[in-house]
């Protein structure tokens, strides 16, 4: 019977669809004619050949340049990490699908997930071009390989469903950044990709390539979580970066990319004639019909209401690890890009001015000193000099306080809006002469977010109010964007995507 209550539309217009692959050069059908013998050089089976569609097939070939022996060493590569993960089932992801225990009755939704929007009964939500649609709350969590785990089962999923000319995992992802539960502020999970969760980009690449065609809409996003993802740009594959849609609300799925029949009620928009979502999806529902038909025992499948909560420090490791994964310094954005100046063209200061998007949202910038947090193993809170910028929706600071260096990283992100503040220091070492007399500016302000404060301190009683208001403005701003909602659609929009238009 299904356990969705929505009458899904047949989708024979999408029987079969235009392949991405229809058109191939000379070179590309030589490499595709080619990959089979590669294949059985190396020892794959036939029966692995065989399972291999024809875009399937061409989605390794493009990630590999179209080196068939490159491909086929790739593919068994992938083989064999498919093999060692062995089957997933329900009982492997129910625990993140599942609302964490001790929320109350208005918060009965998981802390984040990805599942495809299936009926029960032998079909899916699909997007206007037949691609399946899965939505995501907020982000996955857990450890890589719970990720990981998740991953493959959203992918086996939808491998299913793929349409003749489609690439098997090619979907429609709308990724849920407005929290679910209105009590919430924010969605727990959205935080800035750490290594665990970059560790899924390159699985992508690696054992499901023909996934990077994926669209992929982050709807709600506010614009310092906009500036992660432009950080984290060097980790993802040109495709899917260029996949992404970045957005303030739900309002644009219904214009052109997804049915009404295929979106889910909370994703309707009063902005497009009032079109309704009509895709009723109950997620407990179905955890335990796929628990069923995969045949997995009820002692083992995770209760309703004993989720896997998600743990706030993974988010604040996330940002340490913005400016020290070592992965070199084309992966981290400069002080000179942020700012719009450079030795080869100065500027009169460091606050920006650059014609660019970027440096025309600095609201200010220039050198502090930061006391250490006392955090972690060689912790202490000793004063150092750092370059703090302060922009819409976030603030940022570099290690080194040139702002003209083009290997000057980001070592941190702070994000702005609910539940920040900002105050002057008005007790305590600042106040007693402590600090001038070894040598730390005097004038001390605190920025106070969710996950901790951040203490800093500058030249004079002047200065460190300007910093003050600076702060404030911005902190006001993104709580007046979130609470705004769609009101303002037009101009978020077109800030957010302006985001991410380098300098």
């Amino acid at each position: 019977a299904g356990f969705s209550h929505t009458k899904m539309a047949s989708f024979s217009q999408h029987a079969s669809v235009a392949s991405a692959y229809s058109s191939l050069t000379e070179i590309q059908i030589a490499a595709l004619a080619g990959l089979p013998s590669e294949l059985a050089k190396i020892g794959v089976s036939d029966a692995v050949v065989a399972s291999l569609s024809r875009e399937e097939r061409c989605s390794f070939l493009k990630v590999r340049k179209w080196v068939a022996s490159d491909a086929a060493a790739q593919i068994k590569d992938a083989t064999a990490w498919l093999e060692d993960l062995g089957v997933v089932t329900m009982e492997h992801v129910a625990p993140f699908m599942r609302t964490p225990s001790g929320r109350t009755k208005t918060a009965g939704f998981p802390d984040g997930c990805v599942v495809l929007l299936e009926d029960g009964r032998g079909g899916c939500a699909r997007d206007s071009t037949g691609r399946p649609v899965a939505v995501s709350m907020g982000m996955s969590h857990g450890s890589a390989r719970e990720m990981q785990l998740q991953l493959a089962y959203t992918m086996q999923r939808a491998r299913l469903y793929a349409l003749p000319g489609q690439s098997p995992g090619d979907t429609c992802t709308v990724i849920e950044v407005a929290p679910r539960d209105p009590a919430q502020k924010n969605t727990p999970t959205f935080r800035f990709p750490d290594v665990d969760v970059r560790s899924l980009f390159d699985l992508q690449t690696r054992v499901y390539p023909s996934s990077l065609g994926t669209s992929t809409h982050f709807c709600g996003l506010p614009q310092a979580v906009v500036w992660a993802f432009r950080l984290c740009k060097p980790f993802m594959s040109a495709e899917t970066y260029d996949n992404m849609k970045l957005k303030p609300d739900f309002s644009h799925l219904a214009d052109k990319h997804i049915p009404p029949d295929s979106m889910l009620p909370r994703w309707s928009s009063g902005g497009n004639g009032g079109v309704v979502g009509s895709f009723e999806f109950d997620i407990d529902e179905y955890v335990e019909w796929r628990a069923r038909e995969e045949n997995v025992p009820a002692g083992s499948l995770c209760p309703r209401g004993q989720g896997r909560a998600f743990s706030f420090s993974s988010a604040e490791s996330a940002l340490d690890s913005v400016g020290n994964d070592g992965t070199g310094a084309s992966s981290r954005i400069s002080a000179a890009e942020l700012l719009g100046v450079s030795k080869a063209a100065p500027s009169d200061g460091v606050d920006g001015g650059g014609d660019g998007d970027a440096t025309q949202e600095v609201s200010k910038a220039g050198v502090v000193s930061k006391q250490g947090s006392g955090r972690g193993l060689f912790g202490n809170h000793k004063w150092k000099e750092k370059l703090l910028v302060v922009r819409a929706g976030a603030a940022l600071y570099f290690d080194s306080t040139d702002a003209t260096s083009a290997t000057n990283f980001v070592a941190r992100v702070i994000p702005l809006g609910s539940g920040c503040r900002v105050s002057r220091a008005s007790e305590g070492p600042a106040s007693s002469g402590f600090l001038q007399r070894f040598g730390v500016p005097a004038a001390v302000f605190v920025l106070a977010t969710p996950a901790r404060d951040y203490t800093f301190s500058v030249g004079s009683e002047k200065e460190a109010a300007e910093w003050e208001a600076s702060l404030a403005k911005e902190i006001k701003a993104a709580e007046e964007v979130a609470m705004a909602g769609t009101s303002h659609q037009a101009d978020s929009e077109a800030a957010l995507e302006g985001a991410l238009t380098p300098p």
